[in-house]
């Protein structure tokens, strides 16, 4: 029997951090929605035979109607997902004449009058949004800077940052493993638990903070050169001498240090 109001508190926890990192970078609900979608469908789908997963199958375990579910089989996982209005506005900003100069940066725009304005970029995209709210919204996502009468589009919001997507890599992978360990620590079906440890603290002199994230760097360096002087012993690829014993099995070892005040390491 699932209890609903324990596995509501453990979502709540775990996309917490997820939609902080939504939120900060102007991800929208709608995305949000078409991706959970396809993810569920696709999770399901393997937890399943291929000849088991029927579009009425994965709707029983997913909740998605079937006509959702045909679509994203289709492999029309877009048509849904609306572009964000920081996404639409930047690429106006960058490719209409009337709001880039010929060498194809983008203009510094009066914010309310005159020919191609803030208010006319903004008209572009939707006739309904209040130039102000837009204004606010993009200084606090630091897409913008205001300069008396007149806006400019920071670089960094639409110079790509390609080494996000490997940090997103890397931390699916160790999340996926933490949620794993905390299921097998928390169920205790295993004669020896996986290691699951933190330590926190919560007054560390701001002055101090540098020296420990080097002290952090140091030692944990230091543990997985001997982590991996020990761990290379049992790998079948690396010792000859264990090729008639049966392999296959992961070890995974993740260290991370986090540290700051609380408004330097929200996502």
């Amino acid at each position: 029997m699932i209890d609903t109001e324990i596995t509501a508190n453990c979502l709540r926890a775990v996309l917490r951090p997820i939609i902080s990192f939504c939120v900060n970078r102007s991800v929208g609900i709608q995305l949000f929605l078409e991706i959970s979608k396809e993810l569920f469908i696709s999770v399901a789908s393997q937890e399943l035979s291929d000849s088991a997963a029927n579009t009425s199958r994965l709707s029983i375990m997913t909740g998605i109607n079937r006509r959702e579910i045909d679509r994203f089989k289709k492999g029309d996982k877009k048509s849904n997902i609306v572009s964000s209005l920081k996404t639409k506005l930047i690429g106006q900003w960058q490719n209409d004449r009337r709001f880039s100069a010929k060498n194809g940066e983008p203009k510094k725009l009066l914010l309310e009058s005159g020919q191609g304005s803030f208010v006319d970029l903004i008209a572009t995209v939707s006739k309904e949004l209040n130039s102000y709210t837009v204004l606010k919204e993009f200084e606090r996502l630091k897409i913008v800077t205001r300069e008396g009468s007149y806006i400019e589009l920071n670089k960094n919001a639409y110079i790509a940052n390609e080494s996000i997507v490997d940090a997103c890599d890397l931390v699916a992978a160790d999340f996926s493993d933490l949620l794993v360990v905390a299921k097998r620590n928390t169920e205790k079906k295993s004669k020896v638990p996986d290691l699951h440890l933190s330590t926190r603290y919560d007054n560390i002199c701001l002055e101090s903070i540098d020296d420990i994230k080097q002290w952090l760097l140091a030692q944990g360096a230091e543990f997985h050169r001997r982590a991996r002087d020990y761990l290379s012993q049992y790998d079948k690829d690396l010792n000859p001498n264990l090729w008639e014993k049966e392999g296959g099995a992961k070890v995974t070892i993740g260290t991370f240090g986090c540290t700051g005040v609380d408004k330097d390491i929200r996502l």
